[in-house]
């Protein structure tokens, strides 16, 4: 490397690679120096500060001392003033007074810059419980004096003196704005909903066109589980900047996640060309995200069709991946760049690895599971079976369909015109000119989707690239268990089994030990059969894998297992959930064991966690793997919505549209009686919906309460939207009027 530095263009990676190499050498001085010059070049980079430590580690043999990395860190913030991450990193050395005395100055200068990131460089401290409480203290100490005398102020720390004590310049009001920002994160991540949004609607009060907090106010809904309020907040903050693409394409997964399909589309076509629909363009653009947001979405609504045709999309895309880097092997080859050319090979080689292939193949294979054990009859059957006896409640959900599909129908009269232009297009373009012609793509039917001929089939040809490439992953060894065990494939069960069962993360896993239970009890109920190869071979892995005694019982390695976790709500959940499947007797006793989410001894288990277990409960159902009853999912579906009353997972399927309707189709300049006598038929008289809002009416505030809703929030929410749209207007009528007679003078002129 030293004869041909100065052909290597990379100085950057050339730097790192000799840096590495003089460590393995033994050379450490000339390693630290080269260490020191990627610091200067960009001392925000973690990875050269871990360099540095290594350095420090082959020259004493031991790990590196907590002082020592305190004194090189303080080198690194002085000589690196400018630079962000040394002082956080300098900072996780400290604890106590010194940690509260270096965090103030930190925090003072971002607040007054006004850095709205601030709280995500501050959240890694909140892993201490001592340092999250140092900081809450100085975000009220903050506060409390901006409203005494409208400075930060001092603040003590033991025998440290402040080196603000005698700072008494008034702050700008932008450094107030961006305290409370910071405050309503800090509640938020603490889960204390009313308090964080009570802080942001009152900042929102005092200035309204920072868009910052409205998306703010969006994400804090949706980290309640209120996604339908939270995309409507974020199209408040949308409609005040329709220019941000980062904006638009938030509110539109916002709006796909709260199953607003139609709207989602309608916004994603602010940023995508017109030629063709928005959902075709993002397709042919291949935007992931785009595409398992709807295919969830899809699913949670049960139409699996439609679900399935994003999920084959993305298979499609990664497909199209491969196909095309056959081009870019020349490309490299030609320029030379033949680091990039390796790096692209390797990519190659394990493209379905991504994240976005593995969600969508995962979602895939369960759909298909599902429509093995619920196989779907023909269109006309399914219409008949809907429409058998409808109650009035159906009749009013079939009229509220029928309207919302005209609507859709008028709307796409105008896109299926559009389409027909292109396809037009097209085919004259391969008229003139036949041997460019492109490769006809069969086009992708939900129905057809959504009624396969062997839905395992179509489920193992998602699940292979999974086994091939993620075999990192217990979910990869879970599905494969799920897929074989139905198959019949005892010989493909054990190699999930025996993969699996060697991955850290396996042996805690609530899925793994479900299908490890149900293996067992597989093996337990196997009889020999002399002369069967199969079953010879299965036996002698199984002993080579849980060793030459006898098998372990699937009992005992449940009850172990719920041992282990037993103060993890879901883990002790599932694990009585596996029971039922051991003790099929005995299963109406465990179901009614189910932990309760209000036992205090998990403590303070999310919504999350519940809704993963609310699902769970529907799997079992889905299946057929217990007997599980609608009853039983809604009696745990209700006691977690009184629990979490903002959370929309728990709500049910009436309640849910009646929230839509209430929260989108609502005036936000009206009063709550005004909106109230505006809305549809369905979302003033669902008794449902007025439960929910009666739940969140009966919760009364407690500062440190964690349920999130109460009713004074709610009439603040209320005054503080009907306010902030009245301005909005006002602001929208000026800024017309201006135009107006701009134009006016113009033509005068």
């Amino acid at each position: 490397m030293d004869v041909h530095a100065k052909e290597i263009v990379d100085s950057v990676s050339y730097l790192e690679t000799y840096a590495g190499l003089l460590l393995n050498l033994g050379r450490v001085d000339e390693a630290e120096s080269i260490v020191w010059q990627l610091l200067e070049r960009n001392p925000d980079c973690k990875s050269y500060y871990e360099l540095f430590y290594k350095v420090n580690e082959v020259r004493t043999n031991c790990a590196m001392k907590l002082a020592e990395k305190r004194k090189m860190l303080g080198e690194c913030v002085q000589k690196f003033s400018s630079a962000r991450l040394p002082k956080l990193l300098f900072l996780e050395t400290l604890d106590g007074d010194e940690f509260g005395f270096h965090v103030d100055i930190f925090m003072r200068k971002y607040l007054r810059k006004g850095v709205p990131n601030l709280f995500v460089q501050l959240k890694r401290f909140y892993k201490s419980d001592a340092r999250r409480t140092t900081l809450e203290n100085l975000y009220l100490t903050y506060r409390a004096n901006l409203d005494d005398h409208g400075t930060l102020g001092p603040v003590s720390y033991g025998k440290l003196k402040s080196p603000y004590s005698d700072d008494a310049a008034i702050e700008p009001p932008s450094t107030s704005l961006w305290l409370n920002y910071l405050i309503a994160q800090h509640y938020n991540f603490m889960r204390q909903t009313q308090k964080a949004l009570i802080v942001v609607s009152k900042e929102i009060d005092i200035n309204p066109t920072i868009v910052d907090l409205y998306v703010l106010k969006a994400e804090i809904y949706r980290d309640a589980g209120d996604i339908i309020t939270a995309s409507r907040w974020m199209d408040e903050a949308q409609s005040l900047d329709t220019a941000d693409r980062f904006i638009n394409a938030q509110c539109t997964k916002y709006m796909v996640q709260a199953h607003r399909i139609g709207d989602a589309e309608a916004m994603a076509s602010k940023f995508t060309r017109g030629s063709t629909t928005a959902t075709h363009y993002l397709i042919e653009m291949q935007c992931m995200w785009f595409l398992i947001e709807n295919a969830r979405s899809y699913k949670a609504m049960q139409k699996y069709g439609e679900a399935l045709k994003f999920c084959h999309e993305i298979d499609r895309a990664y497909t199209a991946v491969l196909e095309d880097q056959l081009d870019f092997h020349s490309y490299c080859l030609r320029k030379g760049t033949l680091r990039s050319y390796v790096e692209t090979i390797r990519l190659e080689d394990r493209l379905r690895d991504h994240p976005a292939y593995f969600d969508a193949a995962c979602l895939a294979i369960e759909i298909y599971l599902y429509l093995h054990v619920n196989p779907l009859g023909s269109e006309g059957q399914e219409e008949n079976k809907q429409g058998a006896n409808p109650s009035s409640s159906e009749m009013k959900k079939l009229r509220n369909k029928q309207r919302r599909a005209e609507r859709r129908a008028e709307v796409s009269k105008e896109d299926e015109r559009k389409r027909e232009h292109q396809n037009h297009q097209r085919n004259r373009d391969r008229n003139e000119d036949p041997e460019n012609r492109p490769p006809e793509v069969e086009q992708l039917s939900p129905q057809k989707l959504a009624r396969p001929e062997n839905a395992l089939n179509e489920a193992s040809r998602f699940l292979q690239p999974l086994i091939d490439l993620s075999g990192n992953r217990v979910e990869t060894h879970c599905l494969a268990y799920e897929v074989f065990e139905r198959k019949g494939k005892y010989l493909l069960m054990l190699r999930a089994i025996r993969r699996g069962i060697k991955l850290p993360t396996a042996k805690d896993h609530p899925w793994f030990n479900e299908c490890l239970c149900r293996f067992l009890i597989r093996m337990s109920e196997l009889e020999p059969e002399p002369g069967n190869l199969v079953h010879e071979v299965l036996l002698q892995e199984v002993h080579a894998i849980f060793g030459d005694n006898e098998l372990p019982r699937a009992d005992e390695t449940n009850d172990n297992f719920m041992k282990r976790n037993s103060k993890s709500f879901l883990h002790v959940f599932r694990g009585m959930l596996t029971k039922t499947i051991i003790e099929p007797r005995s299963s109406s006793d465990f179901l009614k064991q189910l932990p309760s989410p209000t036992e205090k001894e998990f403590g303070d288990v999310s919504w999350q966690v519940l809704f993963e277990a609310l699902e769970v409960l529907r799997t079992y159902l889905n299946l057929k793997l217990a007997p599980v009853t609608n009853e039983i999912i809604n009696s745990f579906r209700d006691k977690c919505s009184l629990l979490y009353p903002l959370a929309n997972v728990f709500f049910t399927e009436t309640a849910l549209e009646s929230h839509l309707n209430a929260t989108i189709c609502k005036n936000p300049a009206a009063t709550p009686n005004e909106a109230s006598s505006k809305l549809s038929p369905s979302c003033q008289d669902n008794e449902e919906f007025d439960l929910v809002v009666k739940k969140l009416d009966a919760l009364s505030y407690d500062e440190n309460a964690d349920v999130n809703g109460n009713a004074q929030n709610k009439l603040d929410a209320h005054m503080y939207a009907n306010k902030k749209a009245t301005r909005q207007r006002r602001k929208r009528a000026s800024n017309v009027d201006n135009a107006r007679s701009n134009a006016a003078e113009t033509t005068s002129i």
